[in-house]
């Protein structure tokens, strides 16, 4: 989580196993201090700073992706790791601090996957489609996925959906194609990952750690 506190954490793991004797594991973790790039972008000004229709309209789309994140429970589909659901350049990064007209704006809570418009967008693990949002001012076309047990991941500026919502998704389903809806200065999908309310770095998770680099520090 990017907003998570540098220092040492500790981790509490409980496990209750057959014998119905709760075993309790304790570690301390180190949460080391991370640095960001900074990316300038320059964009319409009625994207960045709407006009009251639109931001009500805003508010009502982000409550809605808002109320995903708080799920728990649900059929699990991560126990087998993920997988990058696009290929293409990775053309931003996680935790970047965003300078817009000037004006620095909120971190980067995902990474950018530039590639060219319809290019098929795939489940990188199993879940249920939790949101199928259309054409949202910011994020566009947007897709969530329900992992399970709080686990989320979140698919933006999309050209359109290939599932249904409620649908449960093997992993490598075709999603959605990439597109360039909503606020965006060209195709690509933006990738956004939670786990119980924290925004993690989709390339930190199991399958995927290790196995590309974006660039970051």
């Amino acid at each position: 989580d990017m907003e998570a506190k540098t220092g040492t954490l500790l981790l509490e793991v409980r496990v209750q196993p057959p014998s119905g004797k709760t075993v309790i594991l304790r570690k301390n973790l180190q949460i080391p201090k991370r640095s960001y790039h900074v990316e300038t972008l320059t964009l319409p000004v009625n994207k960045v700073n709407p006009n009251p229709e639109d931001t009500a309209r805003a508010a009502r789309e982000t409550a809605s992706i808002l109320a995903v994140y708080q799920r728990r429970g649900g059929r699990v589909g991560f126990v087998d790791g993920f997988r990058i659901p696009v290929t293409g350049r990775f053309s931003g990064v996680f935790g970047s601090r965003r300078q817009i007209n000037g004006q620095m704006r909120n971190p980067h809570n995902g990474v950018d996957i530039a590639a060219l418009e319809g290019t098929p967008v795939m489940a990188p693990a199993p879940g249920t489609v939790a949101l199928l949002g259309k054409n949202y001012f910011f994020t566009g076309n947007t897709l969530l996925l329900d992992h399970g047990d709080g686990v989320i991941s979140l698919y933006a500026h999309l050209h359109d959906f290939r599932v249904a919502e409620g649908e449960w998704l093997p992993a490598g389903t075709v999603l959605g194609t990439v597109g360039k809806t909503g606020r965006a200065t060209g195709p690509h999908l933006h990738w956004g990952f939670l786990v119980r309310g924290a925004r993690v770095d989709p390339l930190l998770l199991p399958g995927i750690l290790g196995t590309v680099n974006a660039g970051q520090n």
